[in-house]
């Protein structure tokens, strides 16, 4: 009887610090910045069929001091970064092009463009 409650003790503090080793890595103040926040495959048909590569370049590094560069930046930036052109919080691109073209993505779009961009 006491060999079963030692083992069943045993087994309840291996649950207990796999759970709290989990629960320390999702608390973790200083997440990795470049953690993929969508599909970046996803993020590549988008991109491929659309208009990014006209200003951006298809590596996402633009020349043009108008446009700047996307390819290689962090994805949770570039997750903000479309999320206020599509909400109308940044507004300062020639003409209002990534306005128009931010409020044309979807959620998932967003999420799937910035992870593509941050691999370039």
């Amino acid at each position: 009887m006491a060999s079963i409650s030692i083992r069943l003790i045993r087994n309840a503090l291996g649950v207990l610090f796999f759970a709290a080793t989990a629960l320390a890595q999702a608390a973790d103040s200083h997440p990795n910045p470049r953690i993929a926040v969508g599909d970046s495959v996803a993020g590549r048909a988008w991109s491929d069929d659309n208009v990014c590569k006209e200003c951006h370049n298809p590596d996402g590094n633009s020349t043009v001091p108008e446009y700047p560069r996307l390819g290689g930046q962090f994805s949770p930036y570039m997750l903000k970064q479309l999320q206020d052109w599509k909400a109308g919080i940044r507004s300062n691109s020639p003409d209002g092009i990534m306005n128009s073209i931010a409020r044309a993505l979807g959620d998932a779009d967003i999420e799937a463009l910035a992870d593509y961009l941050s691999g370039l």
